[in-house]
């Protein structure tokens, strides 16, 4: 009776589907950024422990899975060409650190959830991305995970434009994504 499901079923205590509320998903989101972006990859398996209960409290699991796989290397792909460019630079001179990789998939993972509420309201997706999504970058400058490669207001202004088109846009895609995966197995019967 030591194992978690033991538990749940016991207690009435469900936990699939927890994550899948906004305010839990808030609150996972703020001390996964946290922890990516402070302990950078010194706290590397505290991220990956917090991307395993992500799987754990959410209800579908292989949809997210495949969000994570699509969005999430999409969005590494975007961060890899703004280092490439110039735009970020790591210690060591790394194109991209395995906590920002570990970053966009914690990210992609708010896109059905706490950021749901912009899928239909593109303007202010747009605005969402412009005004968040430099000061996201600018706070992990502040707190040392990055350097800017140009001036400030330069490499903000970049964010603004970049992130005003790409945060309507991975909703677009979770919203493709994210439809249930069905099962190709055939279940009996003639076909």
């Amino acid at each position: 009776m030591g194992t978690l499901a033991s538990l749940t079923q016991t207690s009435g205590f469900r936990v699939s589907g927890l994550g899948d509320r906004l305010l839990v998903n808030v609150l996972w989101f703020d001390l996964f950024w946290l922890t990516c972006v402070v302990g950078q990859s010194a706290w590397f398996p505290a991220s990956v422990a917090l991307l395993a209960l992500h799987l754990l409290l959410i209800s579908e699991k292989l949809v997210e899975l495949r969000i994570w796989a699509v969005l999430g290397l999409f969005g590494i792909a975007v961060d890899s060409g703004l280092s490439v460019a110039g735009v970020f630079k790591f210690d060591h001179d790394v194109v991209i650190p395995v906590w920002l990789i570990c970053l966009w998939l914690g990210f992609v993972s708010t896109l059905g959830r706490s950021l749901k509420p912009l899928i239909a309201r593109p303007w202010l997706a747009m605005m969402t991305g412009a005004f968040f999504g430099p000061l996201s970058y600018w706070g992990g400058e502040k707190l040392g995970a990055v350097e800017f490669g140009f001036p400030l207001s330069t490499t903000l202004v970049l964010l603004g434009f970049l992130w005003a088109i790409l945060l309507p846009l991975l909703l677009l895609l979770h919203e493709f994504l994210s439809r249930p995966i069905k099962s190709t197995m055939r279940t009996g019967g003639s076909p």
